[in-house]
Parts: C-alpha cells; structure tokens; sequence
C-alpha cells in the first residue's frame, strides 16, 4: 500500500510540473532570435576584441551583475561579434537575443524578457515549475509589462538557478529596439539586483541615449575602431575570403589581384558590411572582373564611411533592374515597401499568393527579388548551400539595418507608406476571406461545451500567407490614416462572416487578439472618408453588440 501511494504521489508530481511547463507557454517568447554558428566572425579577425570578452565572461567577480558594452558604427562587425561571442561561451548561456527591426517578434523588450525566463526554465525545472506556478495564479503575468515581468517572474524564481559559474546574456542590436529606453530604464533600476554570476553583453550604435552605459557601476564600454592597422588587417582576411568565394563561385582564375583587395580594402573604410553587399553585388553581376574594377574607380565620395555606403548601394540600385521600363519602375516601390513594412520576413512565394496570376506584380516579384539579391538575406536555420543563393520559399529580409535607412530615403523610389500599408491590408484580409473556413483547424471549439482549453495548431499545418495574414491584419490596416475602398469591402466582408473564425483560428495558432482596435481606428477615420461615399459601409462594421 504503501508503494503504491508513493507511486501515486509521484504521478500527482508529475502532472503538476506538465501543467505548470504548459503555462510557460503563454509567455511572449521568440524562438529563431538565437545566435547562429554561421554568422560570426571569420577565423583570425576580432581575435583581441573576442578574447577580452570572454575573459570578461570567466573572470568578472563581485556580488552584482556586471555589464559589457560594445559600441560601433552600423555595418562594423557588432553582431558578428555576437554570434562568436556566442558560439565561444555557448555552455555558459542564459539567453542570446538578436534584435530585428524588421520583425515583430524580434524588436520588443517584452520578448526579449520572455524568452530568457523561457530559455532559462527548459534549463533549470525547479525554476520553470516555479514561473509556471506563479502564471497559473495570475495568468496575466504572462504577458505583462517588462518591469512586472523582470520583478514578479524572473526574480523571484531565480534563486533556482546555479550561481556558481557565469551566466550569459546577449542582447545584441540594442538600437532597434521599439523602445531603446525601457531596456535602459530595466538595466539601471532593475537588472543590477540579479545575481552577481549574471554577465550581460550588449551591442549597439554610438546613439546619445546609450552614453549613459558608460557611467553604470560594473560596466564596461568598447568599441570597435574602424582605420586601426590592426582592423584593416582583418577587413583585408575578409574581403580576400569573400572575393575567392564570388572567384570559385564565377569559376574566374587568378582574381582579384592583391593589389586590387589592398585597394577594396581602404576602400570600405573600415566596414564589412561593405564587403559583404560587394561580394554579392559581383556574384550576380554578368561581368564580375569589370564590375569590381568600376567599383574600385569611382570616386570616394566623403570621407565618411556612410556615405561610402551610400554610394555602393546606390550602384546596387542601378544595377538591380530596367529603370527604362515603366513595369519596372512602377512596381519596384511596391515591392520595396512590402519588403520593408512585412512585420515578419516572408517569402517570395508568400508574397507572390498576395497577387493574382494575371497581375504584373505576381510576374515581375521573382526577377524583382532576383536584382535586389545583393540587398536581402535567408531566414533560415542552416547556412545556403552556395554563397547568397536562396529559394522561392525562403523568407527574406534585408542583409543590414543600412539598407532598409538607405531604401526608405530614396527620392527615386519614391516608396509610399500609405499605398504599401493599405495593400498589405487587402492583401491580408483576402487572404484570410478566402482561406477561413468552418472545416479547417483550429476553427468551431468556441460552440464545444465538451471542449476543454484552447486547441493548440502546428504552424506548418497551416500556410504562412494565411498564419501572417491572421496575425497581421491589424497592424497594417490601422497603420495609416485612411482607407481604400477595396479595403473597406474586404473588411466588410470579413467583419460580416470572419471575425468568429478568425478569432478561433487565431487563438488556436498564435495568441488571442481583440479586434476593438479596428474599431476604434474606424471611428477615427469616419469623417476623413465621408467625402469618398463610403460611411455606410462604415456604420455597418460598428455594431454595438460588437463592443464587447
């Protein structure tokens, strides 16, 4: 009798540490914002730089959390700092976090807390059973703001965690943060009561809020000098490494010379960014020997490596299609503003569902992407097989935070916020018109009494144009200050027939969201659309019953 009691209190244990693992799950964690083995710095180069951080990491002592910073231009080297940094002290981990501007799920300071408490409790049980506790007596917590999340999650469980070696957190990318000044506010009134084996090494521009990193107790700053012999030399391993790789890539023999990498090599002041935009630049060049020499030829045109910058992508730009065709023209600013505007990189696939087979864009998208090579990247979980080669079924985003600065001032482009934003949201709303169903997953548990929670959705059981399109559709609709009238029909239409499905689907795939501020936002825009007939339509879409 007496085992089997002890059987039975060890399956109550058990299922009680299953349910509170499951609350983790309602934590706003990124999965995808880790370092990568294949983006840090290439062998030999930063070595100094590396081997005074990690003897930071080993050998920082004392009862406080100690902080190191690394600042440098946009372009020099932060992030592949990072991931080295990374990839060296992986044992140590707590948390790695590579900030995206581009990508919703990589830019709050919300998911950056999340994801540290949910990495540290798939590492620790006794901590993840107690955070899972505390969300099951508030559920709120799970989604609460950073400062609760940091004083009444992570704190009090982190007496669990082993204080005897270092803990490492990385936030690399601090500046394109929503809100760089939560996390400032977080580091100087509320991190510094963690433990003192917490190591936080944080990258960033040189931008005037940080300054105040410098006068933090248990901080230290650097930066990465961009004209030192010592950085020259390392720009000098990396561009000859990405130049044989377009050589072996192009089967060219006996290129470039080294005079000729001397010469790239002062010429990208300093930044690799240069070189990596270059390197891809010559792969897709039908002339890589002429093209490379012209690039070495023009005229340096500041002494700035911005503008240096600036001026090599302008040449990209040239280069990446037909400026005498009118099709061309005219829908590059469409998909450079989508490219820019999507909150989560998509494919060209994806995006190409978005527009009928008759419509140009749907023809044009692929020959588009292909010319902006140079510019974007892979989301993705292993490196390409060759060198800035990618499907139509990767999702892309741009190489650099420059790129997406140098697109959006563009006079030539003449990208339009409003235009891109409304199409996103048609295209969503189509998107989500056609595809819900009452017979597809995840839809009809709100009407099973049975039923007990929320069924939980794979997200590849469902296709990624109608997974964004469900998370989406708000922010782009409501992004702006007016609406089309396409737009407006669309949501008439999905307020009408959708909105229950959706708020199924939603919930089953990704997290619940309320739909009031549509409501609001159609409030706000009633008056500004009177003169275009379409308050009628309006006044149909706000319902008092829907208020609740």
């Amino acid at each position: 009798m007496t085992r089997l009691s002890g059987i039975e209190e060890g399956i109550q244990r058990q299922t009680v540490s299953i349910r509170r693992h499951a609350a983790l799950d309602f934590l706003l964690f990124t999965q995808g914002a880790t370092w990568r083995s294949d983006s840090g710095c290439l062998e030999d180069t930063r070595k100094e730089l590396r081997d005074t951080i990690h003897t930071w990491i080993e050998t920082a002592a004392g009862d406080s959390p100690k902080i190191f910073c690394l600042s440098a231009a946009a372009g020099a080297g932060k992030s592949a700092v990072a991931h080295s940094v990374a990839e060296r002290a992986k044992h140590l981990i707590a948390s790695a976090f590579f900030v995206m501007r581009g990508n919703a799920d990589r830019r709050s300071l919300s998911r950056i807390l999340g994801t540290l408490i949910w990495e540290l409790a798939g590492r620790n049980q006794r901590f993840g059973d107690a955070i899972g506790e505390a969300i099951e007596r508030e559920r709120a917590l799970a989604s609460a703001d950073p400062v609760r999340q940091f004083t009444e999650l992570l704190l009090p469980s982190i007496r669990y965690i082993d204080q005897t070696k270092p803990l490492l957190w990385i936030i690399d990318a601090l500046d394109e943060l929503e809100s760089p000044r939560a996390f400032i506010d977080l580091l100087c009134h509320h991190i510094p009561k963690l433990p003192g084996n917490f190591r936080i090494f944080i990258t960033f521009r040189p931008l005037p809020a940080f300054s105040i990193f410098g006068s933090l107790p248990n901080s230290e700053v650097k930066d990465i000098p961009l004209l030192t012999m010592a950085s020259m030399e390392d720009l000098k391993l990396i561009a000859r490494n990405r130049m044989q790789m377009v050589a072996v890539a192009r089967g060219l023999t006996e290129w470039p010379k080294e005079d000729a990498i001397e010469q790239f090599t002062k010429k990208s002041e300093g930044l690799p960014i240069w070189v990596t935009v270059v390197s891809s630049f010559l792969l897709d060049s039908s002339e890589p020997k002429g093209a490379f020499s012209r690039l070495l030829e023009q005229h340096r045109s500041s002494s700035s490596p911005d503008n240096e910058i600036d001026s090599l992508y302008n040449t990209v730009l040239d280069a990446c299609g037909n400026w005498k065709e009118e099709s061309f023209v005219s829908s590059l600013p469409l998909v450079l503003g989508i490219l820019l505007l999507v909150q989560r990189p998509l494919s060209v696939k994806s995006i190409q569902c978005f527009y009928q087979e008759r419509d140009i864009l749907h023809e044009m998208l692929p020959n588009i992407i292909h010319g902006l090579r140079p510019f974007l990247t892979t989301v993705q979980s292993s490196p390409p097989t060759s060198i800035y080669t990618f499907s139509l079924f990767d999702p892309l985003e741009f190489v650099h935070l420059t790129v997406r600065d140098f697109l959006w001032k563009q006079p030539r482009v003449k990208i339009s916020l409003l235009r891109c934003q409304n199409e996103l949201a048609l295209h969503c709303l189509q998107a989500l018109n056609s595809g819900l169903t009452d017979h597809m997953p995840g839809v009809g548990w709100l009407n099973d009494e049975d039923l007990e929670g929320v069924p939980i959705i794979p997200k590849d059981s469902v296709s990624e144009v109608l997974r964004y399109s469900s998370e989406f559709w708000i922010h782009h609709l409501t992004s702006g200050d007016t609406l089309s009238q396409p737009v407006l029909l669309e949501l008439q239409s999905f307020l009408s027939t959708k909105l229950l499905l959706w708020t199924e689907f939603q919930t089953s795939t990704s997290r619940f969201q309320t739909w009031l501020p549509v409501r609001n936002f159609l409030k706000k825009v009633r008056n500004f659309l009177l003169r275009v007939s379409v308050c009628e339509i309006i006044d149909t879409m706000l319902p008092a019953e829907f208020d609740s």
